[in-house]
């Protein structure tokens, strides 16, 4: 199975090192030194499902891999944003917020898909055909949003004045 990965890389101190696991198995292991987007292709040849795709962030030191200014903003960081995930054919763009990223101290990141703690960002694959999973994820997405009220956001918008316009 071939898995790619598109991920936003900021490379403060020489970039995040990171490993790629499925289901416990090491794919890839190293630093990604190139600021901006970057593209991993994994070759799964002993892909099997249920399974999980674990995206590791290791090594990082906060007080020396992240570059503040005098408000505590961050400059630049040593990290990256997932930005898609392939897995077959299925494309995660959107269902990237529904994973969790767990750092190396136990706290739950949910709806990020920003990984800038060390830790580990699991995509738990629950199914036993990835199309079904991939299919179950829109689903849910799809209920998630809220049902668009043209009604309600002209109401917003106008704050029950009216428009006219003429063209």
């Amino acid at each position: 199975m071939n898995i790619e990965l598109t991920l936003d890389v900021m490379n403060h101190n020489g970039g995040p090192d990171i490993r790629l696991l499925y289901n416990g198995k090491c794919y890839y292991e190293g630093k990604l030194k190139n600021k901006g987007v970057n593209e991993i292709n994994l070759n799964v040849p002993d892909f099997n499902l249920p399974g999980a795709l674990v995206l590791e962030h290791y090594g990082k030191d906060i007080k020396r891999d992240t570059l503040i200014d005098s408000k505590g903003n961050i400059l630049n960081d040593k990290g990256f944003s997932i930005m898609k995930i392939k897995i077959g054919t299925c494309e995660l763009i959107n269902e990237i917020f529904l994973f969790n990223l767990t750092t190396e101290d136990n706290v739950v990141i949910k709806k990020t898909n920003y990984v800038g703690f060390n830790g580990k960002y699991v995509v738990d694959i629950d199914h036993k055909n990835l199309q079904a999973w991939h299919n179950s994820l829109q689903k849910f997405l799809f209920q998630a949003f809220e049902q668009y009220d043209y009604i309600k956001f002209k109401d917003e918008i106008l704050q029950g004045e009216s428009c006219e316009v003429d063209y």
